[in-house]
């Protein structure tokens, strides 16, 4: 039975959650793809050990004792994607005064890709601390976790200068109403636990070489984080 839960678990997660970035060149194309996980898929890699029909019923079963609350807030949840699509515009410098940029569209969304794999990382690996997930809300350490992203970019032109980065604290704060800005105590307590207990993020997340292909290349792909590279395969 504990087989038949961590299965259908896998299931339900993939249907609700699973998702892979396209990096199609194509701008109508969408850039995230549902991942399509049939039960007919699920109960095949069991081996044959359980059914669609066990597997539906685990399903229903699962969903019952939680009352169907399976979207619970998660620092790797919206807020990463919604922050981050702000920053190829800070990086244009579109937002503050109108100024011009020599960086291409191309390189400011493959910085943003690239924020957006390593913050994902962080975030995701907060659930595991308890110092992260316990003590700090899932907005706290989900913005922190991009401003540690920041810190692997430090090759111009792959680079964030600092007035670039209070161009993007300011743009939270205005889209937070406010709340960003109330909790810079908070932020920087979740930034530096994330800073302790990963090291080697400058290693883990090379700066990104920029060229006018990097965003749409898969040959010069980004290093992923566990979610997007589990379900890119």
């Amino acid at each position: 039975e504990f087989q038949l839960v961590a299965l259908t678990s896998l299931y339900l997660a993939i249907k609700t959650h699973g998702e892979a970035r396209n990096d199609s060149a194509d701008t109508t194309v969408q850039p995230w793809n549902r991942l399509v996980f049939s039960l007919e898929t699920c109960a095949s890699i069991s081996r044959k050990s359980f059914g669609v029909p066990e597997i539906k019923a685990c399903e229903l079963s699962i969903l019952t004792s939680l009352n169907w609350h399976i979207n619970p807030v998660v620092p790797s949840g919206i807020v990463v994607d919604y922050l981050v699509s702000y920053l190829p515009q800070v990086l244009q410098g579109s937002i503050a005064d109108n100024r011009s940029s020599s960086l291409a569209e191309s390189d400011a969304e493959c910085i943003k890709f690239h924020v957006y794999d390593c913050a994902k990382y962080l975030a995701e690996l907060s659930v595991s601390v308890p110092a992260l997930c316990l003590v700090y809300r899932p907005s706290i350490v989900s913005y922190a976790s991009i401003l540690v992203a920041f810190d692997t970019l430090r090759s111009p032109p792959a680079s964030i200068s600092s007035r670039q980065r209070l161009e993007f604290e300011e743009v939270a704060g205005q889209v937070s109403a406010g709340y960003y800005d109330r909790r810079k105590e908070d932020i920087e307590g979740a930034s530096k636990i994330l800073r302790t207990i990963c090291p080697t993020l400058i290693e883990l997340f090379p700066t990104p070489t920029l060229s006018s292909r990097c965003a749409s290349n898969s040959n010069e792909a980004l290093l992923l984080s566990p979610t997007t590279a589990a379900t890119s395969l």
